[in-house]
């Protein structure tokens, strides 16, 4: 699975910010989600980007439920691994309760 991620920052007319986020994934060629998100006016470009790793992360662990199959190169120490315990310690990362 490669799933890439971005985050923008736009300004439009009279000096109003866009900011969103976006990833897409894909299995062996073929696209298998997108997702976008608006974070306002407020949102900085580096809370974009962290947002569309979320939410890459967030869609990779459940194609990777769909595809039990799915292992994660390039993780250290560069072995392949199973990829929902990559994704796992991964994605706690991010979603601890501290």
């Amino acid at each position: 699975m490669i799933v890439y991620t971005d985050g923008s920052q736009k300004h439009t007319h009279h000096h109003f910010r866009r900011v969103g986020s976006a990833a897409v994934g894909f299995i062996r060629n073929q696209e298998t989600f997108t997702a976008q998100l608006g974070l306002g006016g407020k949102a900085e470009v580096y809370n974009a980007e962290l947002t569309g790793i979320l939410i890459g992360l967030h869609h990779a662990q459940s194609e990777a439920e769909k595809h039990p199959l799915i292992n994660c190169k390039g993780t250290p120490p560069f072995l392949p691994l199973n990829g929902m315990t990559t994704l796992r310690s991964y994605s706690s990362l991010f979603t601890s309760d501290t």
